[in-house]
């Protein structure tokens, strides 16, 4: 998005990370809650949608040209998606895994008990008779 901002449209390079930091912030969480119950499309088409629609009101208030905030909202909402894909089936493989605990067998469980050796004056005398 920083490319796709600031080089290609000449967009200052703090409204870029301002974007950046607001987009990131709302669609994280989005990804680790909604992206277990919907599908990996589903999930893609939302990002996109909220991407172009984040960074177009958000581009209305730090954006001077108004005439570069439609094509630059769906210019990176394009190759965030790209991005998305890969990330939404990393998240999906390594992050939200759920493991099955059904083969956990409370049964074998072991537990070990010691007693502890004091040596002293009394101890060592009843330690030296056995």
């Amino acid at each position: 998005m920083l490319y796709t901002l600031t080089g290609l449209f000449q967009i200052n390079i703090l409204s870029t990370i301002i974007i950046s930091f607001i987009l990131s912030s709302l669609t994280y969480p989005g990804d680790v809650l909604i992206l277990p119950k919907i599908s990996n499309i589903t999930a893609i088409i939302t990002d996109f949608l909220l991407i172009v629609f984040i960074i177009s009101l958000l581009g209305l208030l730090l954006i001077k040209p108004f005439n570069v905030i439609g094509p630059a909202s769906i210019f990176s909402g394009i190759f965030m998606i790209i991005g998305e894909l890969y990330f939404h089936r990393y998240m999906q493989e390594r992050i939200l895994v759920h493991h099955d605990h059904k083969n956990f067998n409370n049964n074998l469980l072991q537990t070990e008990f010691s007693n502890e050796l004091i040596i002293g004056e009394e101890e060592s005398s009843q330690f030296k008779e056995k």
